[in-house]
């Protein structure tokens, strides 16, 4: 995955697609990041706790919490129909995050060993994506494009 300031890419090499969402639009504010900030995810869904377990079996009530967030936008419905997340009480980072597509379609991040300001280089930040992988913009049909 590669957030800049213009787009996220999400590179998926089993499939040999590249997911390209724009950050400007009108539900660019959704694609701002793999979980963009709360003012913009109320604009867009409901809120709903659940059980930390229902996303990872070894969670801890005490060390996480669930959310589960079902759209409310029309037109994001027709593309997501639920995203849920697991966060870590201690440090606010999101452990894990689990998107269910209106296909049924499922993806999952996991994120573990969390490091924040790390002052990487510019140029160690890129994906190199074959010539020959399709190319996705989810977005477009809603509207998400400039």
């Amino acid at each position: 995955m590669l957030v800049d300031s213009t787009s996220i890419r999400i590179y998926y090499p089993e499939q040999m697609l590249e997911e390209i969402y724009p950050i400007q639009g009108q539900l660019g504010a959704l694609a701002s990041s793999p979980l963009p900030r709360i003012d913009a995810l109320r604009r867009f869904f409901s809120f709903e706790r659940i059980p930390p377990k229902s996303l990872d079996p070894a969670a801890d009530d005490d060390k996480f919490l669930a959310i589960r967030m079902l759209p409310i936008d029309s037109a994001l419905q027709e593309h997501v129909e639920e995203v849920k997340v697991l966060l870590d009480r201690r440090t606010g980072f999101i452990a894990r995050a689990e998107n269910i597509d209106a296909d049924g379609d499922r993806t999952v991040l996991t994120f573990s060993n969390v490091k924040v300001d790390t002052n990487l280089p510019d140029d160690s930040l890129r994906l190199d994506i074959p010539a020959d992988a399709k190319i996705s913009r989810p977005l477009d049909a809603m509207g998400g494009s400039p």
